[in-house]
This record gives structure tokens, C-alpha cells and sequence, in this order.
């Protein structure tokens, strides 16, 4: 069936609020990691994380969000801990002998509340931004022994206006979060790789 010409012409706002580009402007992220070779390649260990994020929208605490974070951000970090050799087997908590490792993580998203609402009345004829704010902090332990914290900090900007659909026609707002949340994985991974490797060479001395 052929839509109407009436149809079509109403469709044309929705098409364009989807279309219209955006875009995010980063800052260098701040990374307190170990960093260097490691002293030797850990073996595959049990691991059980657990991980708790914090959302937040303009001050308000967006609990809906984080169950949904919780479950993508624990499937980025087992997965990546995968491909890295380093995990065994998820254990469903805690338990001695395991590579215990708690990971807390929180974004802030704060911007023209006003403005925002009127770009998207205009279909982003209107520029808009949201000022973007997030942080990954892991703890863990292993072997009795507590590995060195890890914490990654990051800052952007993201711009959302019409102007930009020629340079970023279909990247959704998410795309640009996603990206920063996997550099905080794939950061997180490496310093988890060195700390294991750390750990179980101290734990070699002592007990040779």
C-alpha cells in the first residue's frame, strides 16, 4: 500500500528529529592505572564482580537507567576479561581463592533544561548541549591481598543541532557514551591484567 502524500508530509518531522546530527566534544579522560609490562602473563582465574552504577539527569537520580547499565557494563567487562585471558569462570559473589573485584561507576548529565525542550519542539533547529560527567572506580582482591585501586575520569560535551546532520547524520546521542564507556572497560582490563600479575608474583616470594 502507497501512503498518502498527507502521510508522508506528516512523517517528515519525526524523519528529521531522527536524523539530525550530534555530536560529542571530549576532553583527555583521567586514568589512575598501573601501567608498564607486566612482570609476567597471570593465568585464567575465577572472577566475581560486582558492579554499581549511579545515573544522574539534570539532579534527578535516574534509578530506571542503572539496572539496565548494571547488566551492559558487567557483559563489556566479562567479555573483555575473555578475550584477555583472564577469567575462567563468573562466580555469582564473592569467594576465597576468586579474583574479587568490585567496579562503581557514576554519570552525571546536566544542561539547558529549557533549551532542550525547545530544540526538540524545533526538530534541533535550536542548538542544544549536555554537559557529560562520568567516572569508573574499581577495588578488588585476590589471593588475601588487595590490588591497587583503578580510576578513570572523563568529561565531555555533546551537541545536538541540525547543522551537524551533514557530519553525523545517524549517530545517536548513545553512540558517544558507549565509546567512553568501553575505553573505561578496555583501560580498566589492562590494570586488571598488571594487578593479577602483581599480586600473584608477591604472592610467589612469599611463598616460593
Amino acid at each position: 500500500m502507497i501512503p498518502s502524500r498527507e502521510t508522508v508530509l506528516r512523517g517528515i518531522p519525526i524523519l528529521l528529529l531522527a536524523l539530525s546530527g550530534c555530536m560529542m566534544v571530549r576532553e583527555a579522560p583521567e586514568i589512575q592505572a598501573l601501567t608498564g609490562p607486566s612482570s609476567e602473563a597471570p593465568s585464567a582465574v575465577p572472577v566475581a564482580l560486582a558492579v554499581i552504577p549511579r545515573v544522574f539527569q539534570d539532579g534527578l537520580h535516574l534509578r530506571t537507567e542503572e539496572s539496565r547499565e548494571q547488566q551492559s557494563l558487567a557483559f563489556r567487562i566479562v567479555r573483555a576479561l575473555k578475550e584477555a585471558d583472564l577469567l575462567s569462570v563468573r562466580l555469582a559473589g564473592p569467594a576465597p581463592g576468586a579474583f574479587n573485584v568490585l567496579v562503581e561507576t557514576q554519570e552525571e548529565r546536566s544542561g539547558p533544561i529549557g533549551l532542550r525542550v525547545l530544540s526538540a519542539i524545533t526538530f534541533r533547529l535550536l542548538p542544544t548541549w549536555t554537559k557529560v560527567h562520568y567516572t569508573l572506580e574499581a577495588t578488588g582482591v585476590f589471593g588475601g591481598r588487595e590490588i591497587e585501586a583503578f580510576r578513570y575520569e572523563a568529561r565531555a560535551t555533546e551537541v545536538e543541532h541540525v547543522a551537524l546532520l551533514p557530519v553525523a547524520p545517524f549517530l545517536p546521542i548513545e553512540a558517544g557514551r558507549s565509546r567512553m564507556r568501553q575505553e573505561a572497560v578496555q583501560a580498566l582490563v589492562a590494570h586488571l591484567t598488571r594487578a593479577l600479575a602483581k599480586t600473584a608474583g608477591e604472592g610467589k616470594k612469599v611463598n616460593p
